[in-house]
């Protein structure tokens, strides 16, 4: 999305980010950043996308997918616990679209404090918003805008 928006010409660029987790795959982009991974932790698991399931995608739904050929991506689940490297990776990408002056809003649908602590983490070190939607209370959203630092509850009229 990054890359796409900053080539774009619009004033107000912008990120919308779906979650119901933490981060748990980031892209390695240099062998020294896979050896330290595997350095620390030997049993990680490493996917190369197929090249070949990537062009039938593409042609079959007409989709732009962006890729480089033989790029890795880190696979790294942890129950409740974001796993550093992949923290770290998701941060410079997310500091990456600050500078590119493209705002990320996270949108939480889960109920998992942990996610919820990380999601205004992240919006906090970037001055986003975060919208938390309760799964008991589908009618109200929880909007925290940490640019101007204030807290509203959305709902639908009854």
């Amino acid at each position: 999305a990054r890359k796409l928006l900053r080539k774009a010409d619009a004033k107000n660029k912008r990120i919308v980010l779906i979650t119901d987790g933490q981060p748990s795959a980031c892209f390695v982009d240099t062998d020294s950043q896979k050896n330290a991974i595997l350095s620390e932790k030997p049993y990680s698991n490493f996917y190369v996308p197929d090249d070949q399931l990537l062009s039938k995608i593409r042609s079959e739904r007409n989709l732009k997918i962006d890729s480089v050929s033989g790029t890795q991506v880190y696979l790294c689940y942890r129950y409740k616990k974001v796993e550093p490297k992949v923290d770290e990776r998701t941060m410079i990408e997310a500091k990456k679209c600050i500078d590119d002056d493209i705002q990320i809003d996270s949108i939480v649908v889960s109920e998992e404090t942990e996610l919820l602590d990380y999601v205004k983490h992240m919006e906090k070190s970037l001055k986003g918003k975060t919208y938390h939607i309760d799964q008991n209370n589908m009618d109200k959203v929880l909007v925290i805008d940490y640019l101007y630092n204030t807290k509203k509850i959305l709902g639908s009229k009854n």
